[in-house]
């Protein structure tokens, strides 16, 4: 199943299970949350992750773009010339 299906039905298990122990006492409260928290973890848990993966590859690219922007020179070129504008 899909990530938002989990959120989903953990949401409505959850409600369900209040929903039904505030009308009938006797219901199993505890089986409907258990359920529901069983079902948000396994929705949470791809999006937490997919946070992490995002994170970590933008700080890859920083890195990348910081390690790119070396200057372009060394040490046994002293005659460079930057040629003139064409303007």
């Amino acid at each position: 199943m899909h990530k938002r299906k989990f959120l989903l039905l953990g949401i409505l298990c959850g409600g369900l299970g209040i929903l039904l122990y505030s009308s009938d006492p006797t219901t199993p409260l505890w089986l409907f949350l258990l359920i529901a928290v069983l079902l948000l973890i396994h929705g949470i848990y791809p999006y937490i992750r997919d946070h992490r993966i995002v994170a970590q590859a933008r700080l890859q690219q920083k890195q990348t773009a910081q390690v790119s922007e070396t200057p372009m020179t060394s040490k046994g070129s002293r005659r460079l010339v930057v040629p003139e504008s064409l303007d």
